[in-house]
């Protein structure tokens, strides 16, 4: 579904404020310590969230919970209605011990309750957006 872009822009200052609606949500501290790597991730991911925010391609609730808008057809969007936890590493278990870039999907997919098929055939620049927000969940 190519029009589930929005067209219109936000701001730079509402998309921080989305941000930090997200980040408490996922009980996302910034400003505990963290190593200087990690630091660095988290800060171009938080940077790249905005970025999605303000270009339309990533929405948050209310709540907090974020949605990414793909340009797939198949998957226009994939919704994350809860924070990551232990069963969601233990889904990985069922995958072959060889298939480790499935199981990253299946692992997401167990958040997001989107078949690990489908997340893979997404195209890169849709998954990458997902992984980011999965990540940022996971650097909480």
């Amino acid at each position: 579904m190519k029009g589930m872009i929005m067209d219109e822009k936000i701001s730079r200052e509402m998309a921080e404020a989305e941000f930090e609606r997200f980040a408490a949500c996922a009980r996302l501290d910034l400003s505990e310590f963290r190593p200087e790597k990690d630091k660095a991730e988290v800060d171009a991911n938080r940077e790249s969230f905005i970025e999605d925010v303000m270009a339309g391609r990533l929405v948050v609730d209310a709540e907090g919970w974020p949605t990414v808008l793909t340009e797939s057809e198949d998957l226009p969007q994939v919704r994350f209605p809860r924070r990551p936890s232990g069963v969601d590493r233990i889904a990985m278990d069922k995958c072959k011990q060889d298939a480790l870039n499935y199981r990253t999907y299946v692992w997401v997919g167990s958040v997001t309750k989107v078949a690990a098929a489908k997340l893979s055939a997404l195209d890169d620049h849709d998954w990458k957006r997902i992984w980011r927000v999965f990540d940022l969940f996971l650097a909480a």
